[in-house]
């Protein structure tokens, strides 16, 4: 069991300008970005939403690659469940069950935005990350 918090990757810390070469891993795996953005399977119509909303963005910017999509895809799962959930408490009288759906949205609900946090979808999350900026090729240069 390791104690502390997780390594932060060479590439995050070029991004926020605290790379020290004498600190840099030397042979740190660089997945590929995400090519195929096209929704995973068993993903169901409000997770794939989400996916096809935020997936080409995130690949822009670079933040979502290969290795990526099975933690990207239980984010939206999550939003998915969630949405579910909350439809189900609207529905349900007051009382345990109404409490314990409650219980089950808040908690998907804390996963969902704990996984979104390290693809930069919190202000916080998004203030530790400098992505340099998107070329749009003019065909008139």
């Amino acid at each position: 069991m390791t104690a502390g918090r997780p390594r932060k990757p060479t590439e995050l810390k070029i991004l926020q300008g605290t790379a020290r070469p004498d600190r840099m891993m030397i042979n740190e795996p660089k997945p590929v970005g995400l090519l195929d953005l096209s929704t995973p399977d068993g993903m169901d119509e409000v997770g794939a939403g989400f996916w096809q909303k935020y997936a080409p963005k995130l690949a822009t910017l670079g933040l979502l690659t290969e290795v990526d999509v099975e933690e990207f895809a239980t984010a939206c799962e999550l939003y998915s469940l969630y949405r579910r959930l909350m439809k189900s408490i609207m529905r349900a009288p007051q009382g345990k069950r109404a409490k314990e759906l409650l219980s089950r949205a808040k908690w998907a609900l804390s996963e969902r935005d704990r996984i979104l946090g390290r693809f930069g979808f919190d202000p916080a999350s998004r203030a530790k990350l400098s992505v340099a900026p998107v070329k749009v090729e003019d065909e008139f240069e």
